[in-house]
């Protein structure tokens, strides 16, 4: 697995997250 697609792996999770969540609210 190349670090490419490692990385929009990660990417897709946290806009997923955010889409599902919304923004950060720390």
């Amino acid at each position: 697995k190349t670090k490419a697609a490692e990385m929009l792996g990660i990417s897709r999770t946290s806009l997923w997250r955010i889409l599902k969540e919304g923004p950060d609210n720390s």
